[in-house]
């Protein structure tokens, strides 16, 4: 089993979302859409799961473009309401 940090989904979610003027860099996690194979990197190993996404992560949101791609992927994400 891996997990892989799914915090945010770019790097520029809290700035465009205008919630804080911080990269997701800069706070010490790397964005799920700069490395979009590292799900799909551990396939053949491990089951894959991303952990910890912010609730500013388009990728909660099971209609969005950012969650189908993590999904084709082959990544699985925890179980959330979207808001």
């Amino acid at each position: 089993m891996a997990f892989v940090d799914g915090t945010f989904y770019t790097d520029d979610e809290l700035i465009s979302q205008h919630l804080l003027e911080k990269r997701a860099e800069s706070l010490g996690h790397q964005s799920v859409a700069a490395k979009p194979d590292a799900a799909a990197a551990a396939r053949r190993r491990y089951s894959r799961y991303l952990y910890a996404p912010h609730n500013s992560n388009p990728m909660l949101d099971p209609a969005s473009a950012a969650s189908r791609q993590v999904r084709e992927a082959g990544a699985e994400m925890p179980a959330t309401e979207w808001n």
